[in-house]
């Protein structure tokens, strides 16, 4: 296999994927979020500190703005937030799956939840 160079890696263009939801019927366009747009995602939701000093994360609050920031079209308004807590619950699993899918975040979130 050949190596990669530095604009290669430096580069690589953000995934973009058309995401069915079918409860709704229909699909949505999601994009993977750069480092930068996770680490906003996560700093966002941050509460504090626990007793070991590991980051206290407000999980609804992370996996809502996750969604709303992986979802480029349709477009969300940012008072949008709240409105996501009223979608049943299945209809935002699929969304939330889709995110975590394409940003790779399962791992993460797996070590989070057990934090």
């Amino acid at each position: 296999m050949a190596r990669i160079t530095r604009e290669q890696l430096l580069n690589v263009k953000l995934k973009e994927k058309e995401v069915p939801i079918k409860a709704l019927g229909g699909d949505i366009l999601m994009r993977e979020l750069s480092v930068a747009q996770q680490d906003k995602v996560r700093e966002s939701c941050t509460k504090g500190v626990d007793g070991e000093g590991k980051p206290i994360i407000d999980l609804s609050g992370f996996r809502r703005k996750l969604v709303m920031e992986t979802i480029v079209d349709p477009i969300l308004q940012p008072e949008d937030f709240e409105a996501l807590k009223k979608l049943p619950g299945g209809v935002f699993n699929e969304l939330q799956n889709a995110a975590i899918e394409i940003n790779g975040l399962q791992k993460d979130l797996k070590s989070e939840v057990k934090n």
